[in-house]
């Protein structure tokens, strides 16, 4: 089974696929519709404490210092998929079908 990853123009998956990931990008907008909407109830420690990020984190996310970065260009993987009690992983980028 194969899927597309957003990836960077230095090759690094981006955005939920990156390997340092902890936020899905479900998170990070909603993150950022809570704080535009009502930012004097949703604080930056706030929600730090929803999400499991700390305050500054969940602030650079609002500020679109963090996560905000349009991929140079999609490659191919392979997925995990689990199979008869086997597990395959992912195999590599793009033409790496051995």
């Amino acid at each position: 089974m194969t899927d597309y990853v957003a990836v960077s123009r230095a090759g690094r998956a981006l955005g939920e696929d990156a390997s340092d990931s902890k936020l899905t990008n479900r998170d990070i907008v909603t993150m950022r519709r809570l704080r535009s909407d009502d930012p004097a109830h949703w604080t930056f420690r706030r929600l730090g404490e929803a999400f499991d990020c700390s305050p500054r984190y969940a602030e650079k996310i609002c500020k679109y210092e963090k996560r905000h970065s349009a991929p140079y260009e999609f490659r191919r993987v392979k997925v995990h998929v689990k199979c008869s009690g086997h597990d395959q992983w992912a195999k590599g980028w793009k033409g790496d079908d051995e």
